[in-house]
């Protein structure tokens, strides 16, 4: 399943301001864009960028 931006921030308990940080830092979850410039995230992606975050810690 496709996740919104917003969907992913509400996951990760972020603000849209440290997605975007996240995303200059090239630390972010990965991203797909769709035709009309729009961010989505892959279920899967997210997951895997949690356990990421999980094992560095």
């Amino acid at each position: 399943m496709w996740l919104t931006t917003a969907e992913v921030c509400a996951r990760l308990s972020i603000s849209y301001d440290t997605w975007n940080k996240w995303r200059q830092r090239g630390v972010a979850p990965r991203v797909s864009r769709l035709p009309n410039g729009q961010l989505r995230t892959h279920e899967d992606w997210l997951a895997a960028f949690m356990n990421a975050l999980a094992e560095a810690s």
